[in-house]
């Protein structure tokens, strides 16, 4: 048995009934609409109108009768809704909209609503959306709001720039300049947007200033912005209190260790969605040694944050290019990184690159692409481990300069104080912890003078100071990664021993609850020493090294509702022991950091480091030269 299938017999049907209304074939009920009557078929009107559907099915009594009075609606827009209804198409213009829309509400005419709606989208201009927004939500297009707002928050220094924008109330300008949605250069631009609008009538907005411009973030563009704002009314009497507004920017600003610790409306980063921000990281270079080519493990001293966009990485501005670095932990508090520990790499000793622990902590600031230096750790420390419980940042053993360490110390953000706690049961490093149910786990590694990776899972509660033990992994590792996903912990690769360079595919996941390990799928591909990060509810395994010790560069993505893993994209680089994580970062449409008049005016850019400039790694480039130049190269 088989099925045809005419592939245009519904336009057929439609045609043919069109036809039949235009010559009034078969028609069984009457549509009197004023003084006009439109001859129909039932059928077609129940089919396109649910107030006819339900006319003609609920035995009402106008069901039984062939015809019905409709008074008040506009005929013509009547005669375009039944055409609609016989060949689907509907023709619209600015002059017509508002009677169609009308009737096809009151008929409950679903599609014609729809296109109603796109053609109101389609149409909208800074002159005509406070009126098209109306008249849709009059009808219930709520599609039609939401796109107005969109289109004023992509377009907003062309909007501020209309005589609509500076007739706007203060409620809705200031629920405009809150919106992370908003595309601006900089604050500074909008900051000289809302004094346009202010400066438009100030004796009756002198009331409600305060109101408006506290939703400029004056700290993501700092002193110059500031600075600007100082001279100018309504901040320069007080005028409503707006003194206060830079006050606390300029307070913000001078705490710039803290700045952590007061993340709120005022000073997030104006984006919608977090990215991937990637720290230093070890790599090979190649250099001439001799008459041969050599390579050796060095430092990576670019910084990169991912455009979620064009899925390119661009270098984090002027902090694009610092210390190289490795081994470190870079965790988010509070949509700010802080960067702990790891090691430095000096690069005078080529081929063999020397590298040392250090106790260094620094915050990262995304909005301006700063790092700030915070009280740095009582002991130096790389292959570390580190989780966030409350306002605490715990660090876990790791690496001295010449012993495997246990100790563990705490950080207390409000008093920024370092101080110990109880150490782990014996010394440990390639470990990795996470933070679950306000208590620290740590998984893995290697203990003592072992060259084995353990299965060891052991948990810190700060609230006894003691540590524990629940049920081990699976697969005993290293250099692996744990990362809370859901109410899960999830550990991922690794290597089984220090000894072998061979790394592991598997992936094991730890319920709290049940206290039990399970396999779930398995990595692409084989990794050890590589970065975790959950981004939009996705686990991302970023770089690292296979077990023929190449460095990685691909980034896998794990679904936990499917239990899957894809490809997600690459690093700019093959990459391994580096930090990396989730940071709201505003993304320019081409990757590059905006200036305006007002930071040009500042000089807030020194020379030669303007944000989005991707410098070369002179520090190696320079020992590699002063290597050849002592080999007669």
């Amino acid at each position: 048995m088989s099925t045809g299938d005419q592939g245009q017999y519904g336009q057929f049907l439609l045609s043919r009934l069109g036809e039949f209304y235009q010559e009034r074939l078969l028609c069984d009920y009457v549509l009197k609409v004023n003084e006009e009557k439109f001859e129909v078929h039932k059928v077609v009107l129940a089919g396109c109108s649910d107030y006819f559907r339900a006319l003609f099915t609920h035995g009402m009594r106008e069901s039984r009768s062939n015809m019905l009075q409709l008074d008040g609606l506009d005929t013509m827009a009547m005669r375009q809704l039944i055409n609609f209804a016989y060949s689907g198409k509907l023709h619209l213009n600015l002059d017509n909209i508002e009677n169609v829309l009308s009737v096809a509400s009151f008929l409950q005419m679903t599609s014609a609503m729809e296109l109603c709606s796109s053609f109101l989208k389609s149409n909208i201009t800074f002159d005509n959306a406070e009126k098209l927004s109306a008249l849709a939500e009059t009808h219930g297009l709520v599609k039609v709001n939401q796109y107005k707002k969109k289109y004023i928050l992509d377009n907003f220094y062309e909007f501020s720039q209309t005589d609509q924008f500076l007739k706007l109330d203060a409620k809705t300008l200031a629920d405009y300049l809150a919106d992370d949605s908003l595309k601006t250069t900089t604050e500074a631009r909008l900051l000289k947007c809302a004094l346009r609008w202010y400066d438009h009538d100030p004796e009756a907005r002198k009331n409600v200033a305060h109101s408006v411009f506290e939703k400029i973030r004056f700290t993501l563009d700092g002193w110059p912005t500031i600075e600007y704002a100082q001279e100018r009314e309504p901040f320069k009497s007080n005028i409503n209190g707006c003194m206060e507004i830079l006050n606390y920017a300029s307070n913000y600003m001078q705490n710039a260790s803290r700045k952590h610790l007061y993340q709120c409306n005022r000073t997030r980063v104006r984006y919608t969605r977090k990215t991937l921000v990637q720290i230093g990281g070890e790599h090979h270079i190649m250099y001439s040694y001799g008459d041969e080519l050599a390579g050796t493990l060095v430092g990576y001293t670019h910084n990169h944050y991912f455009h979620l966009d064009n899925q390119r990485w661009f270098p984090l501005g002027v902090v694009g290019t610092f210390d190289s670095r490795s081994h470190c932990v870079f965790m988010e508090v509070n949509d700010f990184g802080i960067l702990i520990g790891g090691y430095l790499y000096s690069w005078v000793t080529l081929p063999q690159a020397q590298k040392f622990p250090t106790n260094e902590v620094k915050l990262f600031v995304p909005g301006g692409f700063a790092l700030w230096d915070m009280p740095y750790m009582l002991e130096d420390r790389a292959h570390h481990a580190a989780v966030r419980i409350g306002d605490f940042l715990y660090v876990a053993g790791g690496m001295g300069h010449d012993a495997f360490l246990s100790s563990v110390e705490r950080f207390n953000m409000r008093e920024e104080v370092w101080e110990y706690v109880t150490s782990l049961p014996s010394s440990l490093i390639d470990h990795a912890a996470a933070e679950c149910q306000n208590k620290m786990y740590v998984s893995g590694g290697i203990e003592g003078n072992s060259d084995v990776g353990t299965d060891k899972v052991q948990v810190y509660d700060p609230e006894t100071n003691r540590w524990s033990t629940v049920n081990k992994m699976l697969t005993g590792r290293l250099g692996h990664t744990m990362t809370k996903v859901g109410d899960r912990l999830i550990v991922c690769g690794g290597r089984l021993d220090d000894q072998s360079p061979r790394c592991l595919i598997t992936v094991e996941a730890y319920s709290p609850s049940t206290n039990q390990w399970t396999y779930i799928s398995p990595l692409r591909n084989d990794t050890s020493y590589m970065a975790a990060v959950v981004l939009e509810e996705k686990l991302l395994i970023l770089g690292g090294v296979n077990s023929v010790q190449d460095h990685l560069q691909s980034i896998q993505q794990y679904d936990p509702e499917l239990d899957k893993w894809t490809l997600y994209g690459s690093l700019p680089t093959p990459l391994g022991s580096f930090g990396c994580c989730a940071l709201t970062v505003k993304m320019t449409e081409n990757g590059q950091e905006d200036t305006d008049s007002v930071m040009d005016a500042y000089n807030v850019w020194p020379s030669g480091s303007e944000p989005g400039s991707d410098e070369e790694d002179h520090e190696v480039q320079d020992a590699i030269a002063v290597l050849n130049l002592q080999n007669g190269l």
